[in-house]
């Protein structure tokens, strides 16, 4: 069974809380479902290491086989889980069994010597046996060194994975580098790959776009629930930023000069003029009353008439404006006036420029940015926000959006055309500009294990292969061993 590495994320989308019981050992993490049971060491799972029992033992199961700690941000597969225990069984049956075959080569040693002088052909026996033991204490001591002292004595050369642990981080780096992450290799295998078709099968499965739209899902949704106040601090920065750019008087004098061309004018006028009537028939009482209190005694019933035929003769004007085309021309060339002072009389763009920065740095402003984040967030919550049955809107989009794309890649050649030439153009690029970085990343992974872990994680993966060297070279020490006793019994018997 293959050793692959654990598969851990976010998973912040809804799962069920269920009957999973895990806690913490000396040697990793336990795990109780129902009859199954498995163990995450250490080794396999670092980042268990640090936790405490509180965020361990509080487990969700978002799918059958799968098992969250939310505290930890981590999911990991039982196939996983499985996995690894497998290894580590494989890695102990073949050391064991390296050992019984050196125990039993001494039996055989030992027996031989002891018969040797009744059945002098158990000489070959003895030979075979002797040269066995030396060759699996040989390659015993070879295999140990790689990994740690052998017997624990601090012997030159020995422990060799944690010692030059950085060493093998930028060996491995520079050779991923060198052999892999060039240009001339990348357009060589992209020669002849259809990466568009292969991009379009892979979307025409359902279930890598659920999952990959399930996967950006919980991307937003961990940075959303870990957010400490950064994200609506860059929201507000970004904002100010761009308004900061924003040339306001500008955009004004493109409004106002747009409100023309487009002969939106006469429907401002008509409008402004049905807002004068309304107001005025609202309130026309009011004001009637007020302009007879401020006429004074004696002149009240005047002053009533007076405000009576103004207000008709204000009502006919509103109502002439409605279709006079004077007024429209008159209006569209104050508008045109005011357009051109705004975009090109500097003292009205400083004026405009203050302003908008008087803006920007106002209390009202920042309660602008952050109840525009708050509403944001919440929108993204609700729409990250899923259900036992249901998977989240958001996730449902992408997902269509996913699939609609893998359908224009199989129907429309152009697209498919076009996308090919675009990724085989953009790829190596992306890659030769990047690859210290790519490259790089392995070195500093690797410098950031843990020498102990590193060296327990390589021997996880290619131990159960190394023993194979201890049994061959016990094996072939042993027949070794033989050759050089019967060569040496021919050369040195004497006929007679």
């Amino acid at each position: 069974m293959d050793c692959r590495d654990e598969k851990m994320n976010s998973e912040p989308l809804s799962s069920n809380i269920s009957a999973v019981e895990t806690n913490k050992s000396r040697d990793g993490i336990r795990i109780r479902d129902g009859e199954w049971t498995g163990l995450m060491p250490y080794e396999d799972f670092p980042q268990f290491r640090e936790a405490i029992h509180s965020q361990v033992i509080r487990v969700e199961k978002p799918s059958p086989e799968q098992y969250s700690w939310p505290d930890l941000g981590i999911v990991v597969d039982r196939q996983t889980v499985e996995n690894s225990q497998e290894c580590k069984r494989g890695l102990k049956r073949m050391r064991l069994l390296a050992l019984g075959l050196l125990v039993l080569m001494g039996a055989v040693f030992i027996v031989a010597s002891a018969g040797l002088d009744q059945w002098p052909w158990l000489g070959y026996v003895r030979a075979f046996a002797e040269a066995a033991m030396v060759g699996a204490l040989a390659d015993w001591f070879a295999v140990t060194a790689l990994f740690r002292h052998p017997l624990g004595l601090p012997i030159p050369h020995t422990n060799i994975v944690q010692k030059r642990k950085d060493d093998i981080g930028q060996s491995l780096a520079a050779f991923v580098k060198n052999n892999f992450l060039t240009e001339q290799n990348i357009e060589k295998r992209l020669e002849s790959i259809d990466l568009a078709n292969e991009l379009s099968r892979w979307l025409k499965d359902k279930n890598n776009t659920q999952e990959l739209s399930l996967t950006v899902c919980r991307a937003l949704r961990a940075i959303i629930d870990n957010d400490s106040g950064e994200l609506e601090a860059f929201m507000s920065r970004t904002l100010r930023g761009v308004l900061d750019r924003v040339k306001v008087n500008k955009l004004i004098a493109q409004l106002l000069s747009r409100l023309v061309s487009d002969d939106q004018t006469k429907v401002l006028i008509n409008k402004l003029v049905d807002l004068g009537h309304e107001y005025f028939d609202k309130n026309r009482p009011r004001l009637r009353e007020r302009v007879r209190e401020e006429a004074g005694f004696g002149r009240k019933m005047i002053a009533g008439k007076v405000f009576d035929r103004l207000s008709e003769a204000l009502r006919d004007t509103l109502n002439n404006m409605h279709g006079d085309p004077k007024v429209r021309q008159e209006f569209d060339e104050r508008i045109k006036l005011l357009a051109w002072e705004f975009e090109n009389d500097p003292e009205t763009e400083k004026k405009t420029e203050t302003y908008k920065q008087k803006f920007l740095n106002s209390p009202e402003a920042a309660e602008f940015f952050s109840h525009t984040w708050a509403e944001l967030k919440s929108y993204l919550v609700r729409i990250l926000k899923g259900t036992k049955d249901r998977s989240p809107a958001l996730a449902e989009d992408i997902a269509r959006l996913l699939d609609r794309l893998g359908d224009m890649l199989a129907e429309e050649p152009f697209v498919r055309q076009m996308m090919n030439e675009r990724l085989k153009a953009a790829i190596p690029s992306f890659v030769s500009r990047y690859r210290d970085g790519l490259s790089g990343g392995i070195s500093k992974t690797v410098a950031g294990w843990d020498a102990k872990q590193t060296s327990d994680r390589i021997e996880l993966h290619i131990g159960k292969d190394l023993q194979f060297i201890r049994i061959n070279g016990t094996l072939v020490g042993g027949l070794v061993g033989l050759l050089i006793y019967m060569l040496s019994q021919l050369a040195f018997s004497h006929p007679g």
